[in-house]
Order: structure tokens, then sequence, then C-alpha cells
């Protein structure tokens, strides 16, 4: 599965968001309190809800910070 559009709304620092991913995209970087960490959580929070239970849910050693 690769994710391709990022829409979030009303969700932590957003009251909207509406981005198209790159396709070789591999890292999400920008200053300090800018919603870095909320977008990765809005992504964990969509597949949670769509992957099927036999799939090991994304745990937190899988997103890397930097």
């Amino acid at each position: 599965m690769r994710v391709s559009r990022i829409v979030i709304q009303n969700f932590r620092t957003f009251a909207s968001l509406d981005v198209n991913v790159a396709d070789d995209l591999c890292c999400i970087i920008g200053e300090n309190n800018t919603g870095k960490t909320a977008i990765l959580r809005a992504i964990q929070i969509c597949l949670d809800n769509m992957l099927p239970s036999s799939f090991r849910a994304l745990m937190r050693e899988d997103i890397h910070f930097a």
C-alpha cells in the first residue's frame, strides 16, 4: 500500500490539510511544533482502522523521527 494523498480536517493542530505525497517521499521534516507528529498519528489511526486484523499494528518503532 502506498499513501498518495493525505487529507486531515480538525485534527490536533490542523483545521484543514490536503497534501499530495510524492512517489519518493521518505521523511517528513519541519520546524518544531508544526504538526509532523500529528500527520504521522493521523496516518497511523487510518491504517489501524483499515488493515485486516491479521496485519501487525503500526508500532512506535516503525515511525522514525529525525
